[in-house]
């Protein structure tokens, strides 16, 4: 392809096999084959005026090349204006923030929607049987209250490669067929999902390879371990050890296969708003711990990161995992290697960053997202992050969502450029119905541009304290009750009044102060306030458990 500009890219092609999916209201999705399996070649211009291009057609085997038009000629296609956004990527002007084609700023808001999701020993986990049907329901449910920003990946039951389960297993299990053989109902749904979180509006990170694909699970459903992995030599695939899945350049030719495909399948998207090579790649099942493969990962991160941009036309931003906040810079500082994500699971987590409580998650977000930008000048975001990874802990001792409402506000007040995004969001988001939580972000920060602000914060032991961010012109900031966090949680809560908080290094002049209900998202009184000597003295309205505002010079 030939932009009008003259800027040229090569988009690859792949197989299609088209799919129509049984009612919803028949509990288990089943998929019927429809219409002729055909290449594809997607392709989102991003310029205005006429494109040029060229199709290529190579038959490997047979050694034949096809070339339409043929001679030297092109054929052509005329784009216009549609209005969007365009495509993701680092804002220039603060690297701590993601901003469109179009210069204007993202603020990513949700959670995280997998395939499969343990639920502690519950019973309202999700196990894949329902397929899109479910992402029907969750993500019109994120849509609905002002959430723009999730996860999906190609692991969990979701795998584009893999080998035959158990009869009845999973509705398309029949369909995976070892290394090499992409499964073309798992492909088509993931299609779907990703057509889908785009129509309402919703961004998304796709996982790429996932550490529960490379553990030693050998039984039990969901069996995805290492003894049923395509790349597994006993599965017919090039490693006898999952460290050789780094190391092996016979199995990095079959992975880079994998990624072509996936970009050409899915790399159209503008909503796509990153790869993530792993997910939690450090609890892989490696000979010697990852400590003694961390060498071999981080080159295979380099590599792997690099390949993806060779192939990927619209140059989508590239991240990883771990399970451990504190891995691994030498990763993160590669270049090619975008944006920097960190999970924590609280009851889990043994590492307490700043010696705060194991519970005291407010700062422990604050903690992790400074430190992380201080070594790494990447945009930051929790990429799982939860009481538990199971929805145990929070139905039990949270079913309001106190740890969760918090999360939200404290993560976006930390310079992250998206809330820390859960992970328990059948056992517990849904279940519990929780997503109201995201309309109050959702509304605080209605085209709000976070880029140039700085973090301000107060936390005293026993007391209201809050989290924002400013700039000359414009604060946003959330005041807490210290007894509404998941520590100290109560029953009821009294209402606070005369609470007054100072912003230094403000513009002089008058400010229109807003403030939110933070549960509803409604605005529930406005003043306005003239600075003295660089100081916007606010005087809060009486409120309850917490209260956001915003401050706008006039």
């Amino acid at each position: 392809m030939t932009s009008p500009s003259g800027n040229t890219v090569r988009v690859p092609a792949f197989w299609y096999v088209d799919y129509t999916r049984s009612p919803c209201s028949s509990g288990t999705e089943q998929l019927t084959q429809t219409g002729t399996p055909r290449w594809h070649l997607r392709f989102t211009p991003r310029e205005v005026g006429t494109y040029s291009y060229v199709l290529e057609v190579v038959d490997e085997p047979a050694q034949t090349y096809v070339r339409y038009p043929s001679g030297s000629s092109a054929a052509t296609f005329s784009v216009s204006s549609t209005g969007t956004k365009g495509f993701l990527h680092v804002s220039a002007a603060d690297n701590a923030y993601l901003e469109y084609d179009d210069n204007s700023p993202f603020l990513g808001i949700g959670h995280n929607l997998v395939g499969w999701e343990w639920d502690g020993g519950g019973a309202t986990g999700t196990d894949n049987h329902r397929g899109t049907c479910d992402y029907d329901d969750w993500l019109g449910r994120m849509a609905d209250k002002g959430a723009n920003l999730t996860q999906f990946d190609f692991g969990e039951g979701d795998q584009l490669e893999w080998t035959s389960g158990q009869p009845g297993e999973l509705p398309y299990s029949a369909d995976w067929n070892g290394l090499g053989h992409i499964n073309p109902q798992t492909a088509w749904k993931m299609d779907y999902r990703f057509t889908k979180a785009t129509s309402l509006g919703i961004f998304y990170r796709i996982g790429l390879f996932h550490w529960e694909d490379f553990d030693t699970e050998t039984d039990g459903f969901p069996s995805w371990g290492w003894s049923r992995n395509p790349y597994n030599v006993t599965q017919g695939g090039p490693d006898a050890t999952v460290n050789d899945f780094f190391l092996s350049q016979v199995s990095i030719h079959d992975e880079e296969r994998l990624l072509r495909y996936v970009v050409a399948r899915y790399g159209y998207s503008p909503n796509l708003a990153m790869w993530e090579l792993w997910n939690e790649v450090d609890l892989a099942d490696l000979a010697g711990g990852y400590s003694g493969a961390a060498p071999a990962i981080r080159d295979w991160h380099d590599q792997l990161s690099r390949f993806l941009k060779q192939q990927d036309p619209n140059q989508h931003l590239v991240t990883t995992s771990f399970s451990s906040t504190q891995l691994d810079d030498a990763i993160w500082n590669l270049p090619s290697i975008d944006v920097t994500t960190f999970h924590r699971y609280t009851y889990y987590n043994t590492f307490y960053p700043g010696g705060f409580p194991q519970y005291e998650t407010e700062q422990t977000l604050q903690y992790i997202v400074d430190h992380r930008r201080a070594s790494v000048a990447k945009p930051v975001i929790g990429g799982e992050f939860a009481l538990s990874p199971g929805g145990d802990i929070q139905r039990t001792y949270d079913q309001d969502g106190i740890a969760f409402h918090n999360q939200l506000w404290a993560s976006v007040m930390s310079k992250s450029f998206g809330t820390a995004m859960s992970w328990t969001w059948g056992s517990y988001i849904d279940a519990d119905n929780l997503y109201s939580h995201y309309q109050a972000v959702a509304n605080v920060f209605a085209g709000a541009d976070l880029r140039g602000s700085v973090e301000v914060s107060s936390f005293p032991t026993q007391a209201t304290r809050y989290m924002g961010l400013k700039k000359a012109t414009q604060a946003w900031i959330w005041v807490q009750d210290w007894h509404h966090t998941f520590i100290d949680r109560q029953g009821s809560y009294s209402s606070i009044s005369g609470y007054s908080l100072t912003l230094s290094g403000m513009t002089s002049g008058t400010y229109a102060m807003t403030f939110y209900d933070t549960f509803s998202g409604a605005v529930t009184s406005t003043a306005s306030v003239t600075t003295s000597a660089g100081n916007l003295v606010v005087n809060l309205p009486p409120f309850t458990k917490d209260v956001a505002f915003t401050a706008v010079k006039q």
